[in-house]
């Protein structure tokens, strides 16, 4: 019998997904993590993606990085 995943807010698109990939404790949806795969360095969203990557490393103490409360 499967369970029923709870869903759990991603770090990039902030939308809570039940499809998801967890890296350090932190979740990433199945939606962004294709975008991490597909997207180049020219990419108008590129920056976006790396930005909010930077959440992964750092915990919603740190100064200076935004993470979801």
């Amino acid at each position: 019998m499967q369970e029923k995943m709870v869903p759990i807010r991603c770090v990039i698109c902030e939308q809570e997904k039940d499809e998801r990939l967890n890296i350090l404790g932190k979740t990433i949806c199945e939606l962004c993590e294709q975008d991490l795969a597909t997207s180049n360095v020219g990419d108008s969203n590129y920056s976006y993606l790396v930005f909010r990557l930077k959440a992964l490393w750092f915990s919603d103490k740190d100064e200076g990085i935004p993470f979801i409360r």
